[in-house]
C-alpha cells in the first residue's frame, strides 16, 4: 500500500493473515478516512463461515448447514441490527451454532446415516460422548426438524443447563465498597465493576455506553440504560461525571475528548473490547455473570421486573431465563424415561 503496488481498500488487508496490527492499521485507516468503516464482526464471521463449509465433505449435509445459516441465522440478525454493527457475542453465537451443526453432520456421516435417517437415541450418543459445546447444535436441530429435513429430534438449551450461582451479598457488599472508596483503581475498572455489581449490566453493554448516555442536570447524574435514565447516587455519580470528562483512549490514534464513547478502546473510534473489560474485572476478584446475577437476584427482590426492563434495559425475557431453572433435569428425566421404555 505503501509504495502504490495495492489498492487502499479492505481486501488488501483482507490478504494478510489476521492480527492485532492488521486490525490497529485498519482502524487507523478508517480514523484517518483512507478506508471506510465497515462491520469487522460480520466480516469476521464471513471468514469463518467459509472456513466451516470448506470443511464439510458431503454436498448434501453443505446445502443443508448453508440454509440455516442464510435464512435462519444471518436473516435473523440483520433484522436484529437493523443497520447496525454486530457485537462479538452476536457473530461468535453464530458461529459456535452453524460449526456445531457441522460436527453433529460429520459424526453422522462417521456412523454411515446422515440427518434426515437420525434418530433420538444417536443425538442422545453424540451429546453424552462430547463436551457441552454439543449442545450449541440446538438451534440447526430444531431448525432442521420444522423444516422437515429431520424428525423427532431435541436437543436441551445450553444456556439452562448449568446456571451460574450468583454472588453472595456479602462479598458483593465487599467489592462495591472496594470500588467506591479505592482510588488506586482505575476509575473505568471502578465504574465498570460497579455498573455490573449495582446495577446488573453485561460486560458488552458497559462497553458501548455512549458519552450522551450521561447526563449532568439540577437533579444529579443519570445515565440512560434503558428507556428512562437512572439516576446514580452520591459517589457513583460523581464517579461517572469524571469518567466522561477525563476518559482516555488506548490508541495513539484519536487519543482526545471527541469519542463518543465513555470507554473507548485500543482501536481508533471503537468501543473497548469487551473480552479485554472482563478480563480486567477478574484481575479484581469480578466474575461477570455470577456478579450480575447476584445484582438481578436483589434487584427482582425489590422492583418489579417491568420497573427493571424500563430503567436498566435489561430485557423481561433475560430476567425470566435466569429465573428459572431445572431444563437439564427435565431432559434428563426424559431420556432416562425413553430408556426404560425401550428396555420394556
Amino acid at each position: 500500500m505503501g509504495t502504490e503496488g495495492f489498492p487502499v481498500d479492505h481486501s488488501t488487508l483482507d490478504q494478510h493473515p489476521q492480527s492485532r496490527v492488521i486490525d490497529y492499521l485498519r482502524g487507523v485507516l478508517v480514523t484517518a478516512g483512507a478506508l471506510s468503516e465497515r462491520d469487522e464482526q460480520m466480516a469476521a464471521l464471513d471468514r469463518s463461515l467459509t472456513q466451516i463449509f470448506a470443511d464439510v465433505a458431503d454436498a448434501d449435509d453443505l446445502k443443508l448447514l448453508q440454509a440455516f445459516t442464510q435464512w435462519d441465522q444471518l436473516g435473523r440478525l440483520r433484522r436484529r441490527l437493523a443497520g447496525r454493527p454486530a457485537t462479538y457475542n452476536q457473530i461468535n453465537t453464530i458461529r459456535v451454532q452453524v460449526r456445531q451443526g457441522a460436527h453433529l453432520m460429520k459424526w453422522l456421516r462417521g456412523r454411515d446415516t446422515d440427518l434426515g435417517k437420525c434418530s433420538q437415541r444417536e443425538i442422545d450418543l453424540w451429546l453424552s460422548d462430547g463436551k457441552s459445546m454439543r449442545l450449541h447444535a440446538r438451534p440447526f436441530v430444531k431448525w432442521a426438524v420444522a423444516h422437515r429435513h429431520a424428525a423427532g429430534l431435541t436437543i436441551p438449551s445450553p444456556t439452562r443447563m448449568n446456571p451460574t450461582p450468583p454472588l453472595d451479598t456479602e462479598k458483593r457488599i465487599e467489592l462495591s465498597q472496594m470500588l467506591l472508596t479505592n482510588s488506586t483503581i482505575g476509575l473505568d475498572l471502578r465504574v465498570a465493576g460497579l455498573l455490573v455489581l449495582l446495577f446488573a449490566q453485561s460486560v458488552a453493554t458497559i462497553t458501548k455506553i455512549r458519552i450522551d448516555q450521561v447526563t449532568h442536570t439540577e437533579a444529579g447524574i443519570h445515565l440512560l440504560l434503558g428507556r428512562e435514565p437512572v439516576h446514580l447516587p452520591g459517589a457513583m455519580g460523581e464517579m461517572v461525571k469524571q469518567l466522561a470528562e477525563d476518559r482516555r483512549a488506548y490508541s495513539a490514534v484519536g487519543r482526545d475528548s471527541t469519542s463518543r464513547w465513555l470507554f473507548p478502546g485500543l482501536h481508533p473510534e471503537r468501543h473497548l473490547s469487551p473480552a479485554t473489560l472482563l478480563g480486567r474485572l477478574k484481575e479484581l476478584g469480578i466474575t461477570a455473570r455470577a456478579t450480575q446475577h447476584a445484582a438481578l437476584r436483589d434487584l427482582t427482590a425489590s422492583l418489579p421486573v417491568a420497573v427493571i426492563n424500563r430503567l436498566l434495559g435489561i430485557s423481561i425475557s433475560s430476567v425470566d431465563r435466569w429465573k428459572a431453572g431445572g431444563q437439564w433435569a427435565a431432559y434428563a428425566a426424559e431420556v432416562a424415561r425413553r430408556g426404560t421404555t425401550l428396555r420394556s
